[in-house]
């Protein structure tokens, strides 16, 4: 009998060990391919491609990523009530270097008589404020090359009237000296435009941007970044200062 009993105790430490292993085994981790983020900048100019499109801004935003595919969602609110509100949703895809998106900018068009609304996308209604515009891009390392193009939407005309596509090309080159990482853009639009305010091929962004990550007390840190623009097209300049959280 003392055999039987002892057989039976061995056989279920034997077989306990077993099933804890098989539910460890059968047990599936979280997809680690599917990412989130959230955002919030503040900063002292909205500066967009050259033209400025508010004055300090809180500018919020957040992501939701899976191999390669992201969604985002990303808006610019000035303390000024004359400059418009803007919300625009992104849908992009990158493998290695290449990225193609599309983006549905939005605006709420302060200032006119005509409101806009935001489920309003008729192509001639007074009511749409939308801009829909697809992006392909190339980071080659030490330079990245970005390409955009307004294919719908409230766009611009070019001299004869026509819609104009409006397009708009930028240069990166970023790299890293003296404690800070730096970025230099250059930004052109190929041709004729009311969209970006010019009659024929015009440069209208050149910029230089240092960042660095600000601690505060050894446990509170954020990315900081100043930035000298200047508008070639319109002889403008600016000096911009951000934070990120």
């Amino acid at each position: 009998m003392k055999k039987i009993v002892f057989g039976l105790i061995t056989g279920a430490a034997m077989v306990a060990p077993a099933a804890a292993k098989a539910d460890i085994t059968v047990a599936s981790e979280p997809d680690k391919s599917l990412e989130a983020s959230v955002s919030a900048d503040l900063v002292t100019t909205y500066l967009w491609r050259g033209q400025q499109l508010g004055g300090f801004s809180v500018q919020p935003g957040f992501s939701v990523g899976w191999r390669g595919l992201s969604l985002s969602a990303w808006g610019s609110t000035s303390i000024e009530d004359k400059w418009n509100r803007e919300v625009d949703l992104t849908l992009s895809y990158t493998v290695g270097g290449f990225t193609a998106g599309i983006t549905d900018y939005w605006f709420s068009r302060t200032g006119d008589e005509v409101d806009a609304r935001y489920f309003s996308y008729a192509a001639h209604s007074e009511y749409n404020s939308h801009v829909w515009e697809a992006h392909l891009g190339y980071d080659f390392g030490p330079l990245v090359l970005d390409w955009y193009t307004n294919i719908g939407g409230q766009d611009g005309v070019d001299h004869k009237g026509n819609r104009a596509y409006s397009s708009f090309v930028e240069l990166g080159v970023p790299f890293t000296g003296l404690g800070l990482d730096w970025q230099l853009i250059a930004g052109a639009t190929p041709y004729c435009t009311s969209f970006y305010e010019a009659n024929s091929f015009a440069v209208t962004e050149v910029s230089i941007r240092a960042s660095k990550t600000v601690n505060i007390l050894d446990r509170v840190s954020f990315p900081a970044w100043v930035q000298l623009a200047v508008n070639p097209r319109s002889s403008k300049a600016f000096l911009i200062a951000g934070i990120s959280f």
